[in-house]
């Protein structure tokens, strides 16, 4: 059977409320969104001592590593091998403690250390991608998925302004 192309999206953090974009993750996961990665940044040389609050918050959906295209996590000696989570209720409900403002939470740039840019991740490739700095997402969607969000009142853009 032939592979589908996926078709691209982009969203934007206008067009959502914090609540929406919980509902769009849990959407992800029902999908098939199985893990995601998270950057993890600071300002200045040592290591925020909140990033050991996100360690142990999120340790029992570890997955292992990898590198993440356009994510950094400055708790490792090389910041491009990123840490992969398992998506489920019970993360998500994790993420929405660490992210209060929703997933297009942006960078405040004054914490010790912040997370930012999620990628929910479907069967190993990237399904929703988040960057959080110019508060813009990418979907990667099957025509059926598109449809299923357009019915539902989710706003979809053809392009993106930033990414």
């Amino acid at each position: 059977m032939p592979q589908l192309k996926a078709l691209k999206r982009y969203l934007k953090a206008t067009d959502f409320t914090a609540a929406q974009t919980w509902a769009l993750l849990a959407w992800c996961n029902a999908k098939g969104g199985d893990e995601f990665r998270l950057s993890f940044l600071s300002i200045g040389g040592s290591r925020p001592s909140n990033f050991d609050l996100f360690d142990s918050v999120l340790a029992p959906f570890a997955q292992g590593s990898g590198v993440g295209v356009g994510q950094l996590d400055e708790r490792k000696s090389d910041p491009s091998v990123v840490q992969c989570w398992q998506l489920t209720q019970a993360s998500i409900a994790v993420l929405k403690s660490l992210l209060p403002e929703g997933l297009f939470q942006r960078p405040s740039y004054s914490e010790e250390g912040w997370l930012e840019d999620l990628v929910v991740l479907r069967s190993g490739n990237p399904f929703l991608a988040i960057v959080s700095s110019e508060g813009e997402a990418v979907l990667e969607l099957s025509s059926i998925e598109l449809h299923e969000l357009e019915s539902a009142g989710v706003v979809l853009h053809g392009q993106g302004s930033w990414i």
